[in-house]
């Protein structure tokens, strides 16, 4: 449940300040009425469940996934002090890890542990903060955006083919139908733009809770 306005200007609403990339999570969720504990190991909250994800999910090892860049792309991975010395980016993670007051419960073999072989959802959050004071990803979890990003444009010719969305969806449309369908759907621009219009065909103008 999400009112938009709060995150974009829609009808001259003042959105929120965003919050900066770290590796903390806000009250809410780490609340235990919302992420109750579903294992043995009684941990609460949506990072527990998100760090058992990518641990089911089989995700890369930060190392693994550097080695694998810098193979191919190594003039990348020099950019980044974090990234290309590994002794400093373990040393970062130790310190930040032993000093941080939310991981205050942390025992040194879990800070040895975590410092050599970081959770990369984890280390996507710290590279974040120590890279960019959190402002944006940092320079691996930026990598990762943008591959998946980019491979899913190169997997379809119509979004290398320029033009404009309206022209799209035409071409889309006959390739089902014998006319354009989608016709009338406007020219969105920005995020505000496709909340407001996903408002106006689910109709839920009067939602409750407030949608807009």
């Amino acid at each position: 449940m999400v009112q938009w306005s709060r995150f974009f200007e829609i009808n001259e609403s003042t959105p929120n300040f965003s919050r900066r990339i770290g590796p903390y999570l806000s009250y809410g969720l780490g609340n235990d009425q919302f992420f109750p504990a579903f294992d043995e190991t009684e941990r609460v909250g949506l990072l527990y469940r998100d760090l058992l994800g990518a641990g089911l999910a089989g995700m890369w090892s930060v190392d693994a996934l550097i080695a694998a860049i810098g193979d191919r792309k190594p003039h990348l991975i020099s950019m980044s002090r974090l990234l290309a010395d590994r002794d400093y980016r373990v040393n970062e993670l130790r310190e930040w890890l032993a000093t941080a007051p939310a991981y205050g419960a942390l025992t040194d073999t879990d800070i040895e542990t975590l410092s050599n072989d970081p959770p990369l959802p984890f280390f996507i959050l710290f590279e974040a903060m120590q890279q960019t004071a959190g402002l944006h990803l940092g320079l691996l979890g930026s990598i990762i955006v943008s591959e998946v990003i980019f491979g899913a444009l190169a997997g379809d010719p119509r979004s290398t083919g320029g033009g404009s969305l309206a022209g799209q969806l035409d071409s889309i449309s006959r390739e089902f139908y014998l006319a354009n369908v989608l016709q009338d759907i406007p020219e969105i621009l920005d995020m505000a733009q496709l909340v407001e219009f996903t408002t106006e065909i689910a109709e839920l103008q009067q939602a409750v809770p407030a949608f807009l």
